[in-house]
């Protein structure tokens, strides 16, 4: 079976190490190209920025309204960029923020909704949306009063949802007290029994 695949996408930095060699070694480097996902959410982040500027320059706010031309790059913009993307992780690190994200991943809300489910007034609810529309995470539309993700948004919401799962996989279940107490009782009575 040929599949017509471009990119493999792994979630852990040494799966991008392992990946990459395996393509090397089977010969499908120069049509595989393995990426992490991390990558894949900066770079949205990023491209989510600068449509955010140019649509903050254009006094734009409607989400898929063009604010037009890409203004030329600045000196400054790998700087932005990373303060971009530490502020969109603050905003996911934040209970309410990473509430709202996950609601809107199964689709747009409106500010009645997104109080209801922070369990505060609509007003509250829409301070926590505009943290969000900073980051680069969300987009709303003030006349209909909808939210939803972007594309960075959607992104992040996968990001963390693959690590959850990585790290739930990985983790060993936590002995009891009873287990540990057996295991020092055990090992103690070991002890004694050695001349």
């Amino acid at each position: 079976m040929q599949l017509d695949v471009s990119q493999f996408i792994v979630a852990c930095p040494k799966d991008v190490t392992m990946y990459s060699d395996a393509a090397k070694t089977t010969g499908n480097d120069d049509r595989l190209a393995v990426r992490d996902i991390t990558l894949l959410v900066e770079e949205a982040l990023v491209r989510q920025l600068g449509a955010a500027l140019r649509r903050y320059d254009a006094f734009v706010f409607r989400p898929g309204v063009d604010a037009g031309p890409a203004a030329p790059p600045e000196d400054g913009q790998p700087a932005a960029a990373r303060a971009q993307v530490l502020r969109a992780l603050r905003a996911c690190a934040d209970a309410s923020g990473w509430q709202i994200l996950e609601r809107l991943a199964g689709g747009d809300a409106t500010s009645g909704e997104l109080g209801t489910l922070l369990r505060c007034p609509r007003l509250i609810a829409w301070d926590q949306v505009n943290e969000l529309v900073q980051a680069g995470l969300a987009a709303r539309d003030l006349e209909a009063d909808a939210v939803g993700l972007t594309a960075a948004g959607r992104g992040m919401v996968d990001l963390v949802q693959a690590l959850t799962a990585s790290a739930a996989a990985a983790s060993v279940p936590a002995a009891s007290a009873a287990d540990l107490s057996a295991a020092r009782l055990s090992a103690g009575q070991a002890g004694r029994a050695q001349p």
